[in-house]
């Protein structure tokens, strides 16, 4: 499906939050991908599927990334402005797995 090379689905804060969400997943030396790359990619994406319900609903999954995660643990801070060792620890403490008692857990 071939989309328009200007058009873009993620917003400049989306876009930013994307990119903080990768920077920690993308480790490494010798990675080849950067969180920007990416960024690109996942948007190109996301344009070709915007009429999508779950492609709409990715919009407040990442704003629930951007604002809220930071306040489960107490930080005023949105996500992608927070250090890198801060966003680790979110991501690895709220989101890699599930806890008892998560909204995550699974069923």
């Amino acid at each position: 499906m071939a989309t328009d090379p200007g058009k873009r689905f993620l917003s400049p804060r989306e876009r930013r939050t994307v990119e903080a969400f990768a920077e920690v997943f993308i480790e490494g030396d010798h990675e080849v991908v950067t969180p920007h790359d990416l960024a690109n990619e996942i948007d190109r994406q996301l344009v070709a599927r915007s009429t999508s319900k779950r492609t709409r609903s990715l919009r407040l999954v990442l704003f629930g990334i951007e604002y809220l995660l930071p306040l489960v643990s107490l930080r005023l801070r949105p996500f992608s402005r927070l250090s890198y060792a801060a966003r680790h620890e979110l991501i690895e403490d709220h989101l890699t797995r599930a806890k008892a008692g998560s909204p995550l857990e699974d069923a």
